[in-house]
């Protein structure tokens, strides 16, 4: 995608997955400075030796499940940075279960990642940057908020906390506008990530979706910098389904 991120500092948390590899790559390409937050750092060292010929490229652990953690890791990029011009948060917990089978601490453990610390992390960055300097955030949910499941892809609190998530997209839209601060979010159907190739799916299974295939990360990396970039500058509270027209059909 042809936009210019050049001397903008980008943080995006579950840098280490296979989506967050690819939006890291995109921004790098676009000019972009990096900082790349996950709770694997052995993970993001790894990725970061393997973009040798980007400078502007940084590592942080980061525990969304501990809000004291979540400002250390904000501002140690403030520090070497200066500046946090967009946050892509794709860090979140999944684990497909039977409704009847979810008890309370793993429903509170999937809303303290997901939602909270979610929240916990834009309200942080607004409040220690963009507040003063505008910026853009992407919440990544996913099509579970927006439609049931058959089988293992999905379960009750994954699917609400996911939900949870456009919501809050809406809500701090409305009340970071004032700021400058434009909040929207990405809903990926299914990816084709490594994990996801290893998975083995038969093709069978796509003829649903209306584009007859998964998405791939570079897909879901280039709608997130169009959402950050100044040609979305009016798009705001907005949730963008990227699954090749698979919610949207009719059974």
């Amino acid at each position: 995608m042809n936009v210019n991120f050049k001397d903008k500092v980008i943080v995006i948390t579950g840098a280490a997955g296979g989506i967050g590899q690819s939006v890291v790559n995109a921004y790098l390409e676009s000019g972009a400075k990096v900082a790349m937050l996950d709770r694997d750092l052995k993970s993001l060292e790894l990725l970061q030796d393997n973009m040798i010929k980007y400078d502007d490229i940084k590592s942080y652990e980061m525990n969304l499940l501990d809000v004291k953690s979540i400002e250390k890791s904000i501002e140690a990029v403030l520090k070497d940075f200066g500046r946090i011009d967009v946050l892509v948060q794709i860090a979140g917990l999944m684990n497909s279960a039977n409704s009847e089978n979810i008890d309370e601490g793993s429903w509170d453990k999937m809303f303290d990642i997901n939602t909270k610390g979610s929240f916990f992390t834009a309200k942080i960055t607004m409040e220690k940057f963009m507040k003063e300097n505008g910026g853009s955030i992407i919440n990544f949910s996913s099509a579970a908020a927006i439609r049931g499941f058959d089988g293992n892809m999905a379960s009750t609190h994954y699917s609400a906390s996911k939900g949870a998530l456009i919501s809050m997209t809406k809500q701090l839209a409305v009340e970071w506008g004032k700021y400058n601060i434009r909040v929207n979010a990405v809903v990926p159907g299914g990816v084709l990530t490594p994990a996801m190739e290893a998975m083995n799916f038969d093709n069978k299974m796509f003829e649903s979706i209306p584009l007859k295939r998964l998405s791939r990360p570079e897909e879901i990396a280039n709608t997130v910098l169009f959402l950050t970039s100044n040609k979305a500058s009016m798009i705001t509270g907005q949730a963008i389904v990227i699954d090749g027209g698979a919610s949207v059909v009719g059974q």
